[in-house]
Order: structure tokens, then sequence, then C-alpha cells
């Protein structure tokens, strides 16, 4: 009969005490459980953070659509504007007005689309937009342009988190 050499970790397995090896493997079961609780407790509260973001998208992609509806109806011409001063939104009326359709405007810096005597009133109504005042102007316009009386409306943030502001413009003095 051929006799067969133990390997270390055999010899250390027989060589540990019973109450030993017991412990060590409750040791390990109760890691092995602080393992589990700490793995549901993180897809617990990845699921809450995910459903909590989904909500929020879901009201402010309705804010949006309400703003875009609201906007294509104005027979006012109006456009909407983050705090960078880019267009978001650009209804049919300013398009008459302005001759630049929505197209070509909306994703543009406002100094992309106005001329630079429209963009200092524009610039001056930006700045009070954040600082949060409701404020009016006329642009300088140069022989042959057309006024752009503009009135800012920073209550008139829809949605809130996206930090736009419609601008409401007329061709007439309010």
């Amino acid at each position: 009969m051929s006799s067969r050499h133990l390997s270390e970790p055999e010899i250390a397995f027989r060589e540990t005490p019973a109450p030993a090896f017991s412990e060590k493997i409750a040791a390990l079961r109760l890691e092995l459980s602080e393992a589990r609780t700490r793995l549901l407790q993180e897809r617990l509260l990845h699921s809450v953070q995910r459903a909590s973001a989904e909500q929020a998208y879901r009201v402010s992609e309705s804010a949006t659509r309400f703003v875009g509806t609201l906007l294509d109806t104005l027979t006012q011409s109006a456009f909407q504007i983050t705090r960078e001063g880019m267009i978001v939104r650009w209804n049919a009326a300013l398009s008459e007005i302005t001759g630049i359709s929505g197209e070509i405007a909306i994703g543009k810096d406002l100094e992309n689309v106005f001329t630079l005597l429209h963009t200092q009133i524009l610039t001056d109504l930006l700045c009070d937009f954040v600082l949060n005042k409701t404020k009016e102007g006329v642009s300088s316009v140069l022989p042959g342009e057309t006024p752009l009386y503009l009135t800012l409306i920073p209550q008139f943030r829809i949605p809130e988190s996206l930090e736009t502001v419609v601008v409401l413009i007329s061709t007439t003095k309010p």
C-alpha cells in the first residue's frame, strides 16, 4: 500500500483544534452575511436613486413640452434661453419679425443670431436673469433696422432645473 503525503493545508487543517476551526467558520459566515447585507443596501440605494432620477426626468420632460407648446402657440414673439445665452426655443412669431428661422437659431448663442446692437440689450437682460430680476429694454438699432422691445421674465422658468428663461420680443413699444 502506498503512503500518501499530506499537503500543508491538510496538515494545518488536521492540526487545527475543533473549537478554533469552528470559530474560523463562524467568523467567515458573519463576514459573508455582512457583505450580503451591504450589497443589498447598495442595490436598494441604487434603485431609489434611479427611481428618483427617472421621476425628475419625467417632470423635466413634461415641463419642457409645456413650455414648447406655450411658446409655439403664442402670437407674441418669444424665445427661451439658458443662463449661458444659448437659444433653446424660438417661436414662429419671432421668425416673422426677425426673418430668422427656429432651425437656424436654436442651439446657437445670442451673439451668433442677433446683431451686435441687439446683443447689448440681450446681454443686459441675461445679467438681470442671473440676478433674477424682471427687466424691459429696447435695443439700439442702425438706420433701417427694426428696434426690438424686450421683456425678460425670470419668474417664467420652466423647468427650473434647465435654468432657462423666456424673453418676449415686440417691434412696438409696450
